[in-house]
């Protein structure tokens, strides 16, 4: 305060409102405070120690306290070898900072922050807001539009975000992040425009003609695959028992599009009459699946993807309360099924078990593909998803809940909303030296389209049987699956893609040789 110096003595010192702290490092960082307070700074020998001993008024709450700190530069006396090479460290840049962050300092964001988002699927379109919830330390009110929150925005943010939320300085304050340059931009709430994908069980395009006789072939043996016995019993793990479920409703799914191919019927193409013909006479000499043996494969389809949402599973489900979420109780093989575990749970005491689903680890991979086995069974068997309707939403609520009013799972339990994808490695304990980590956004990104198939076809189900109140529901099942794919699929493309050629977002360094990110962590980048 006032450019008063202070030495490091644990001889508690007056600060009425900031801070500035120089390190050996040659760091600088900024601290404000929204009380005065009294500081003291302990020497340990190979560190110090600063800390507030009480507010410097005896009659003033603790609680109404509230402290923010920023690095103000790595390059105080041009002593840092790595960052002083910086544009960013030039004296003049650092004295503007430092005024900026003298005035925005107040503002921070509150505990009501909050995202919320707009669909319009006619222009496959969706606007997500991330609403700041501001806070003014000083006058403890909301951030009016003359002077809002200064925050700093991701690259994936930059490319999506308007205009009037970049400052006029923001060249001057991009700095090195993890996951690429990190730029100053104001403002209490942003909107982030997202494309949304399509959710179809059919790709954009036919396979090709010539294709035909190889799909069916492979499909006159993929028909007649059998769900191992123990899965069907659901003595197993989520993972592996959702993943064989997902495969025999995309093997039905891809003989009902072949069906339709051959019988001259587009559903979901715009082909002419000349390329109807082509499919029709390219079918002439390939034989599908007869009519019985789909039968047969909805039968199984049904009773295997039923009996893990049913209670009847021997690797039984549980609710916790602790967490608010559905885990698996786990397989302890015996030898010729699952010992009855419900009341023991090993799933909750051994992180290894089942990927580590009791510990919250990778449910939106396990939990999708069931959800995109139930999607597809009701594809073909409507009644089905009306009377499981509820059991499939548990699995959907766990990981892709919306809804603030559920008193029972936590909103989108795995997504990141300010980096936009997701993080699956749980609650593990101890936690991960780099925090949490994200390694197959392939299978996030198919967990959340889960969702989004599961939400259109219980539309058409619930249309059916003329329940206008279901088939709203319904809507915002398919809704929230579209936004948090498309998110999911952007910031993939962003962090996990390593674009070298004329990309002008060089997110990772030059040193970093693999075309692809293995695993993100919170910090590190692992191939």
């Amino acid at each position: 305060d006032d450019n008063i110096t202070m030495e490091c003595s644990p001889e508690p010192t007056r600060v009425e409102g900031e801070l500035k702290l120089t390190f050996s490092s040659d760091y600088t960082w900024m601290v404000f405070f929204s009380e005065p307070v009294m500081v003291q700074c302990i020497d340990l020998g190979s560190s110090v120690q600063w800390q507030v001993v009480k507010l410097a008024d005896d009659n003033a709450a603790l609680d109404q306290l509230t402290i923010r700190a920023a690095l103000l530069t790595s390059c105080t006396n041009g002593n840092n070898a790595i960052y002083c090479n910086d544009d960013n460290q030039d004296p003049t840049v650092t004295a503007e900072y430092e005024d900026l962050l003298r005035e925005r300092a107040p503002l921070f964001p509150g505990p009501n922050a909050d995202v919320r988002y707009g669909v319009d699927t006619k222009s496959a379109k969706a606007t997500v807001r991330l609403d700041w919830d501001v806070q003014d330390m000083k006058k403890s009110k909301t951030g009016t539009a003359d002077n809002e929150l200064f925050m700093y925005a991701l690259p994936h943010h930059l490319t999506r975000m308007e205009g009037d939320k970049w400052m006029p300085w923001s060249a001057n304050f991009c700095h090195t992040s993890l996951i690429g340059s990190t730029c100053a931009v104001t403002g209490s709430t942003w909107d982030l425009q997202e494309d949304l994908p399509i959710a179809s069980f059919r790709s954009p395009r036919p396979p090709l003609v010539e294709a035909l006789p190889a799909i069916a072939q492979a499909l006159s043996k993929d028909i007649s695959y059998q769900i191992p016995e123990n899965f069907q019993r659901g003595a197993g793990d989520t993972y592996f028992s959702g993943k064989i479920l997902a495969r025999l409703g995309r093997v039905l799914l891809i003989h009902e599009e072949l069906e339709d191919l051959c019988n001259g019927i587009a559903r979901g193409y715009d082909l002419t009459d000349e390329e109807k013909l082509a499919y029709m006479n390219a079918c002439v000499d390939i034989t599908l699946p007869s009519d019985d043996e789909i039968n047969k494969a909805v039968d199984m389809l049904r009773s295997s993807v039923e009996v893990w949402i049913n209670g009847t599973a021997e690797a039984q489900f549980a609710y916790d309360s602790g967490w608010g979420g559905v885990i698996n109780c786990g397989c302890i093989w015996n030898g010729a099924g699952c010992e009855d575990n419900l009341d023991d749970c090993p799933a909750t005491r051994e992180q290894g078990l089942n990927f580590g689903n009791g510990f919250y680890n990778d449910h939106h991979f396990h939990y999708g593909y069931h959800v995109y086995a139930a999607a597809a069974l009701t594809h073909f068997d409507r009644a089905w998803g009306r009377q499981h309707f509820e059991d499939v939403l548990l699995l959907v609520r766990d990981y892709a809940n919306p809804s603030e009013d559920d008193v029972f799972f936590p909103r989108f339990r795995n997504k990141d909303w300010y980096q936009g994808s997701s993080w699956a490695s749980g609650i593990t304990n101890p936690t991960f030296g780099n925090i949490v980590n994200q390694e197959s956004t392939s299978e996030a990104i198919a967990g959340y389209e889960a969702v989004a198939l599961f939400g259109k076809e219980m539309m058409l189900a619930w249309d059916e049987v003329n329940k206008p109140k279901k088939v709203k529901i319904s809507r915002e099942i398919r809704d929230v699956g579209l936004v948090t794919a498309a998110t999911e699929i952007r910031s993939t493309d962003f962090y996990w893609h390593v674009l070298r050629e004329n990309d002008p977002r060089e997110i990772y360094p030059s040193g970093y040789l693999h075309g692809v990110v293995g695993i993100l962590w919170a910090t590190m980048a692992q191939f």
